[in-house]
């Protein structure tokens, strides 16, 4: 019985150090007007797309930031950064979060 409260607090400790990490986050993504292509990019290469906006992206959890692209006829191409936010994890910051989100782009016509 002496034993219980130590057993305990070793579970507790134990559990705490137990963090739920999330296989894909989503970022929205909306144009202006709707109905554009978009590509997500992380380091260069394509990672997820949206077509037609506005439409949600699931993507990979990661610190690095994404690059948005987005295209529509008659339209100039847009672009915009989703930036990485660390997420809070128990007692410390986890490396991978959420990004930025909603993104919105705005197309001008050509």
């Amino acid at each position: 019985m002496r034993h219980l409260p130590v057993f305990l607090a070793f579970c507790g400790l134990a559990l705490a150090g137990c963090v739920s990490r999330p296989d894909r986050t989503e970022i929205f993504v909306q144009t202006t007007p709707p109905g554009a292509g978009c590509t997500l990019l992380r380091d260069g290469q394509p990672i997820a797309t949206v077509a037609p906006t506005p439409g949600i992206a699931w993507v990979p959890p990661s610190p690095s930031d994404i690059a948005i692209e987005c295209r529509r006829s008659g339209f100039r191409d847009a672009a915009a950064v989703a930036h990485a936010r660390p997420g809070q994890s128990g007692f410390f910051e986890a490396p991978h979060g959420e990004y930025d989100s909603p993104v919105e782009l705005t197309l001008a016509p050509q």
